[in-house]
């Protein structure tokens, strides 16, 4: 789930106590549960979008998940891997490919190049679009509808129904990055490629992502409409922006040079197309390559041959330039450092990739502690950022050891401190204060403290900020006993 968010306390703790976890959940379905709402932040995409990211407490990620279960364990779910993405984006090609006549050769043993797939598939076009805000517009009365058409036991699907409309205090959306709704969306947005597939268009799906291959442009227009008005039955808005009609050939060859890139397993799955790249931008068997690309990358363009405008990247630059510090960051490579400010300034969205690379970095001597500080300084503050940004600059204080530091460390705990504070969102501020308690700069009764004013759903994070703190603590206390017997044997024995 969270890919898009920096790492959660460590979840071994929480298994240790399952049998608790599970007897407080009894506990309050037995009392008539009070769902409580999730604390949110939002994440940066590209350009001014936003995605909004929730914290579920424990109890309602124990129930959520098992409702959803309950729910759907009796219906076939398409998965969302690389994999059967790249399988999904491949299948127009290959279905016009199969249509197309076999090649023969002319009187004179000649093959003309308009006679050779993909040229000569019956196939001429392929319409690529998506759902716009998918998951923050699924209706739960539509969902309830298609859980039950599918077979689901109505008494648990309105429970399952209840809790999500309690979770939001309104009848819309599913908490992102969860693999309950991943699920749930499958199931709701079948619906629409079933629609399509009765209308007689060929149309494949990986999730909210559409593909439909047609033989004419005025087939493609239709397929638009009928696309549009398929979704809007069910709530949804097609996506404008990414709505392209390609030539088949164009499609053809865009696609059947792809594979899937061994930085799979880093990135989301709602991003898992940046997974799949061309054979020729694949960064991560050659450090020396990536390392070329972001070279290029620079905020001043004075007309070098080359050079990247940042300020001018697209989603395509966007995807390399992921791939390029994730190749580098494999190789444990430090040549990319430089670059980290400037991506994360102009591509919001590439903050969760660029504290990653910086983090491989503390292993091995690959680069100073004080070059990582002075990365993370810039981003702290002189980088303008959202609260998204800012947990992953505290994850990349609280991890890369800099904090140890003692030049400049004054000037990180107070950021730190401020992160911390009651004007902070609820989410940042636990970051914060896990950070702090690394950091030794909080003690227990003020985690303590700082954890009666938060939500529920970030009780975890102050739980291992005094865990973390306790055994500090208890280590200081021992070392002290010992330290203490030694001075008294000592003296005993002079």
């Amino acid at each position: 789930m969270r890919n898009l968010l920096p790492p959660e306390p460590d979840w071994s703790t929480v298994r240790d106590f399952a049998g608790t976890i599970e007897r407080m959940a009894r506990s309050r379905l037995g009392s008539g549960m009070v769902v409580r709402k999730p604390a949110e932040v939002s994440a940066r995409k590209s350009r001014h979008g936003l995605r909004p990211l929730p914290f579920l407490g424990l109890v309602e990620r124990v129930v959520y998940a098992a409702l959803t279960d309950a729910v759907t364990k009796e219906i076939q779910l398409t998965g969302r891997d690389p994999e059967g993405w790249l399988e999904f984006s491949r299948a127009p090609a290959e279905y016009g490919r199969e249509l197309s006549p076999k090649v023969e050769e002319s009187s004179r043993g000649v093959v003309r190049f308009g006679d050779l797939p993909p040229w000569n598939s019956p196939v001429k076009y392929v319409v690529k679009s998506d759902v716009v805000a998918f998951y923050r517009h699924v209706n739960h009365k539509i969902l309830r509808n298609e859980l039950i058409i599918q077979g689901s036991d109505y008494e648990l699907t309105d429970h399952l129904i209840e809790f999500l409309g309690e979770l939001y205090g309104h009848h819309v959306g599913l908490p992102q990055l969860h693999q309950s709704s991943d699920a749930l969306s499958e199931v709701y947005i079948d619906a629409v490629e079933r629609n399509m597939l009765r209308l007689g268009y060929a149309v494949w799906r990986f999730n909210d992502d559409f593909r439909v291959a047609v033989k004419g442009f005025m087939e493609a227009l239709r397929a638009l409409e009928d696309l549009d008005g398929s979704l809007r039955e069910i709530g949804l808005t097609l996506n404008e922006v990414k709505t392209t009609i390609p030539t088949f050939a164009t499609y053809y060859l865009e696609v059947m040079g792809l594979e899937v890139s061994a930085t799979g397993s880093v990135v989301p799955r709602q991003e898992v197309e940046d997974v799949v790249g061309d054979y020729t931008d694949d960064f991560t068997q050659d450090a020396d390559r990536a390392a070329r690309f972001l070279d290029r990358v620079t905020d001043k363009p004075d007309g070098s041959l080359g050079e990247l405008d940042v300020k001018d990247f697209g989603p395509s630059e966007v995807r390399l330039a992921r791939r390029a510090l994730a190749g580098l960051a494999r190789a444990r490579d430090a040549r990319g450092l430089d670059k980290v400010a400037l991506l994360v300034r102009y591509c919001a969205e590439l903050t969760p990739a660029a504290i990653k690379y910086v983090l491989t970095l503390r292993v091995g001597r690959r680069a100073s502690r004080s070059k990582l500080a002075e990365v993370l300084d810039e981003l702290a503050n002189r980088t303008a950022t959202n609260d998204w940004q800012k947990m992953w600059v505290v994850h990349g204080y609280k991890d890369s050891g800099v904090l140890d530091l003692k030049r400049g460390r004054p000037s990180r705990v107070e950021w730190l401190r401020d992160c911390a504070n009651y004007w902070s969102p609820p989410a940042l501020q636990a970051y914060a204060v896990w950070a702090l308690a690394v950091a030794g700069e909080v003690d227990v009764p003020e985690v303590l403290n700082l954890h009666r004013r938060a939500p529920e759903s970030l009780h975890l994070f102050y739980a291992e900020a005094a865990r973390v703190r306790g055994a500090a603590e208890d280590q200081k206390k021992r070392r002290q006993s010992f330290a203490d017997d030694l001075l008294l044997a000592k003296l005993a024995a002079s």
